[in-house]
């Protein structure tokens, strides 16, 4: 049995919440994988922000890059 890649299952979660509008769920992730110890899926959830334009999660990036 191999073991799964949270890395890879974190960025194909993010691929598919990036294919739908916003909502409070979404935001719920985001919040989550901007606390990722990849920065992979960090960078990735930086970009699903700002091109919501989530300005309330604008400290939250910030704090990903301290």
């Amino acid at each position: 049995m191999t073991k799964r890649d949270s890395t890879q299952d974190a960025l194909d979660r993010l691929r598919a919440l990036g294919s739908s509008d916003p909502t409070d769920a979404g935001l719920t992730v985001l919040r989550k994988f901007l606390q990722h110890r990849s920065n992979h899926v960090v960078a990735r959830a930086c970009d699903l922000v700002s091109e919501w334009r989530v300005e309330e999660l604008i400290p939250e990036v910030e704090r990903a890059f301290d």
